[in-house]
C-alpha cells in the first residue's frame, strides 16, 4: 500500500461502502476508487455475524481496489450504533515559566488529561474532541497555541462506545485480512465532509442510514 494512500470503510445496515483516496500536498484527498456491497452480518451498527460481515467487507474493498488500481491492507472504519455515547470533561494545566506561552504540547497535555475519564468496564474512549478553550479565565478562545498565559483550561466531548461492539467490528476486518488503522465516529467523519468551519459554529448534522440515524450538534 502506497504511503500517500488512505482508505475508509463505512459499515452500514444495508450496504458496506469502501473508499480509496490519495492524499495531496495540502492534505486534500482525491478519491481513486469506490466499492459498494450489500451488507450482511450487521444490524443497526452492531456486528451480529462476523463471517458474513467479513464477506461484505471483502466484496466492497475488492471493488474499490479494482477501480483504483491499488491494493490496501489497512483502513479507517466508521462506527455508529446505540452503544455510542458522549460526555463532557474538563481539565486545567499550568503553563511553566519563564516562557508562559502555550505550545501545541500544552494543548495536547490538557486534552490527554480529559481523555482519562472513569468509565464502566464495558466502555472505551473513541474520541476526545475539544469544544472550548479558556486562557487565564478568558473564554471564547478558538486556538490557544502561541498565547501568553499561566493557565490553560479545555472542555472536551468524550465519545465512548461498547468495548465488545468495537472489538467485534475490528474482528470482522481481521477476518477479512484487513488491519484497522483507527475507528472513527461516523457522524464526526460526515461533518468533515459536509460542514465548513464556520458552519461548525452552529449546526445540527443528521446522518441517516438504513438502520441508524446519527445526530451531531455543533
Amino acid at each position: 500500500m502506497k504511503q500517500d494512500l488512505v482508505a475508509g470503510v463505512d459499515l452500514g445496515t444495508t450496504k458496506v461502502c469502501a473508499l480509496i483516496g490519495q492524499v495531496g500536498p495540502e492534505d486534500e484527498v482525491e478519491i481513486l476508487g469506490v466499492g459498494l456491497a450489500p451488507s450482511h452480518g450487521l444490524r443497526k451498527g452492531i456486528v451480529v455475524d462476523i463471517s458474513k460481515s467479513a464477506e461484505s467487507i471483502i466484496e466492497a474493498v475488492e471493488k474499490a481496489e479494482k477501480m483504483s488500481g491499488f491494493s490496501i491492507n489497512s483502513v479507517y472504519v466508521g462506527v455508529t450504533g446505540g452503544h455510542i455515547s458522549s460526555r463532557v470533561n474538563h481539565s486545567i494545566v499550568s503553563i511553566s515559566p519563564p516562557r508562559y506561552e502555550i505550545t501545541e504540547q500544552d494543548r495536547g497535555r490538557a486534552i490527554s488529561i480529559c481523555s482519562k475519564v472513569d468509565l464502566p468496564d464495558d466502555q472505551e474512549v473513541i474520541h476526545t474532541v475539544p469544544r472550548a478553550y479558556v486562557v487565564d479565565g478568558q473564554r471564547g478562545i478558538l486556538n490557544p497555541v502561541g498565547m501568553s498565559a499561566t493557565r490553560l483550561e479545555v472542555e472536551t466531548n468524550i465519545i465512548t462506545g461498547s468495548v465488545t461492539a468495537l472489538k467485534n467490528v475490528i474482528k470482522s476486518f481481521t477476518t477479512a485480512g484487513i488491519e484497522v488503522t483507527d475507528l472513527v465516529l461516523e457522524s464526526l467523519a460526515s461533518s468533515y465532509a459536509v460542514l465548513t468551519e464556520s458552519e461548525k459554529s452552529g449546526a445540527i448534522l443528521l446522518d441517516m442510514g438504513g438502520g441508524t440515524t446519527d445526530v451531531a450538534i455543533f
